[in-house]
């Protein structure tokens, strides 16, 4: 029987803090550049991926905040700037791996949204996909949309890159 102090197990990661690159597409494309974001997601399972039992599906959680810096214009001879975009979210979603080392996530959730110093709420939601390149470390693109009350959607391809602990 082989004592429990000599087995030697990989770490368990049930956090992976990501940096993403959030690009508008459509017409928001026209109005904002592309921007930065911080998250963080929490899977009970853990983001192992190197392990032999691991979980095909599951329930998972992000929160984050993005910022998409507005573009100067001209119109009529006069300079505009769009204000810039601000986003704070927190949405559940469930996984589903595909293969091992990969993991495709959908989440959608509430969004505070502040622009030109006025915040109110919508809708967020996301499609992430990641690979492990390491037990720690995830890449992986992303499709993310929002929608506030009075706005026409918003949608955004994403590049993340994650770090797990």
């Amino acid at each position: 029987m082989v004592q429990d102090s000599m087995v030697k197990t990989r770490g368990h990661y049930p956090f992976q803090a990501g940096i993403l690159i959030p690009a508008p597409i459509d017409k928001l494309a026209s109005s904002h550049g592309a921007g930065a974001g911080l998250d963080i997601s929490w899977c009970p399972q853990g983001f192992d991926a190197d392990t032999i039992t691991y979980k095909k599906s599951g329930f998972i959680m992000n929160g984050g905040i993005r910022y998409l810096p507005g573009k100067s214009i001209t119109v009529a001879g006069h300079g505009f700037r769009y204000g810039n975009l601000l986003s704070i979210y927190a949405m559940p979603g469930y996984y589903f791996r595909p293969v091992q080392k990969g993991y495709l996530a959908v989440f959608a959730g509430p969004e505070l949204n502040g622009y030109r110093k006025n915040f109110n709420l919508g809708l967020g939601a996301q499609v992430q996909a990641n690979y492990s390149l390491s037990n720690r470390v995830a890449m992986g693109p992303g499709i993310i949309f929002k929608k506030r009350d009075g706005t026409p959607a918003m949608w955004m391809a994403a590049i993340r890159a994650g770090y797990r602990f």
